[in-house]
């Protein structure tokens, strides 16, 4: 009889597709181990094996990672892009200005106001003089 751990959340479960691996982590892993088998043939000629290593680890690392590590419930490549925006693209300190279009309305009534005020004494200055009686 074949048993399975059922996980307590279901959205956690991942399907298994050959062995203990995913479909997600053995595509990562195929392209990992291609890009590593051609770049130990380029480089196994002018390198030493131990650099040469080093720098395969440094190549497929990324690729290994987009496979097996999901910080924060994200995909490696979500995470990298999330945190490369965060870190380079968007300010470290936000402006946060607010426009308080209350007060700019009471402004702008009282500015409205001023100018009737200064029509309408002009109207009555020259009314008056219009109509003086005699010279």
């Amino acid at each position: 009889m074949i048993e399975l751990e059922v996980p307590k959340d279901v959205r956690k479960y991942e399907a298994k597709l050959v062995g203990p691996f995913t479909t997600r982590q053995l595509i990562c892993f195929v392209i990992a181990a291609i890009i590593a088998f051609f770049a130990y043939k380029l480089l196994s000629t002018t390198l030493s094996q131990d650099l040469c290593f080093f720098v395969i680890i440094i190549l497929d690392l990324p690729l290994l990672c987009c496979g097996w590590v999901k910080p924060y419930g994200m995909n490696f490549e979500d995470f990298a892009l999330t945190a490369f925006k965060t870190t380079f693209i968007s300010p470290t300190v936000r402006k946060y200005v607010t426009e308080n279009k209350y007060s700019t309305k009471i402004e702008d009534d009282k500015k409205e106001q001023n100018t009737r005020k200064k029509r309408a004494k002009k109207i009555k200055q020259s009314k008056d003089k219009s109509l003086v009686a005699y010279k």
